[in-house]
């Protein structure tokens, strides 16, 4: 059962378990990051501390969850992470690929010669859980910001509620549609870069 850190808000469950609403957006928060962190990598092309950081924890797979409790304790999750020894990999690039430099049209590289090269790459975690914090940092500003998106949001989902079913006895989803739209035009019109997955975040936080 988990128990309430001194002063944080938390409910008693029916089992007479206490569930601490401030570690669970902790929680989230730092889920949300490490999935926002892999994104990155991904964009990147950083496939060795993509495969790094998912593998950390063994939490493959967590970059494409959609919900709630993904990433659960993650303050021993980061602090196992800060106490976790620098990792080398070699990594082997063949020629004709972008690292390389070669074509793979070019007439004069000899294709049977199978030439290789490779580089050592090091993964700090230090380095890593530093990103996640401020990835975590710029997360917390714009979770605070689109907060102020949620009563028009509630407006027009009880709004569809009130106003039933079709014929077909579904609901038109129009809130749905709204509420992607809501938060994409909220971010277009602040004019400055948002962290990738923040309609996707906007949507967890709602149900938060």
């Amino acid at each position: 059962a988990r128990r309430a850190r001194g002063g944080a808000a938390g409910v008693r469950m029916g089992d007479g378990a206490y569930f601490d609403e401030i570690e669970f957006i902790d929680d989230l928060l730092c889920q949300r990051a490490v999935q926002t962190q892999l994104d990155y990598f991904e964009e990147f092309r950083d496939g060795y501390k993509k495969v790094w950081l998912e593998e950390f924890g063994d939490h493959v797979g967590i970059a494409k969850v959609h919900m709630f409790g993904a990433l659960n304790d993650t303050k021993t999750y980061l602090s196992d992470m800060l106490l976790s020894p620098p990792q080398e990999n070699e990594v082997f690039i063949n020629w004709g690929n972008r690292f390389a430099g070669g074509s793979k049209d070019n007439p004069y590289i000899n294709r049977e010669e199978k030439a290789q090269t490779s580089y050592t790459e090091t993964v700090h975690p230090q380095k890593i859980v530093q990103g996640i914090m401020q990835i975590r940092e710029q997360l917390q500003r714009e979770w605070v910001d689109d907060l102020s998106l949620l009563e028009e949001d509630d407006r027009v989902f009880w709004y569809e509620m009130q106003a039933g079913t079709d014929e077909g006895g579904n609901f038109s989803l129009v809130s749905f549609d709204y509420s992607r739209n809501l938060i994409l035009s909220h971010v277009r019109s602040q004019g400055r870069v948002s962290t990738p997955l923040r309609a996707r975040n906007y949507d967890l936080v709602k149900k938060a």
